[in-house]
């Protein structure tokens, strides 16, 4: 198992925001179909495996996918995932 499978390029409220903030994320999340429609995990998933293999370095993400490229700073896996999914 990888880091990065697709099951976990799900979108998430982060838990160390107040209730209020993670009842209002979720409710985008829902609304926008962030999670329901596998296609959009698996495109996430497809974004991260590419730039894990490096066909496309932090400046792109930044530019065209610049909430997977925060989730990857803010989590710390800017360098660490690298190299981690075949």
């Amino acid at each position: 198992m990888t880091s990065a499978e697709p099951s976990l390029c799900h979108v998430k409220p982060n838990p160390a925001t107040t209730k209020a903030v993670q009842d209002s994320v979720t409710h985008t999340i829902k609304e926008l179909r962030l999670n329901l429609d596998d296609s959009l995990v698996q495109i996430r998933f497809k974004i991260v495996q590419s730039y894990s293999k490096g066909n496309i370095d932090m400046a792109f993400l930044e530019g065209y996918y610049p909430f997977i490229a925060e989730e990857l700073k803010r989590q710390g896996k800017q360098d660490s995932i690298k190299g981690t999914i075949p």
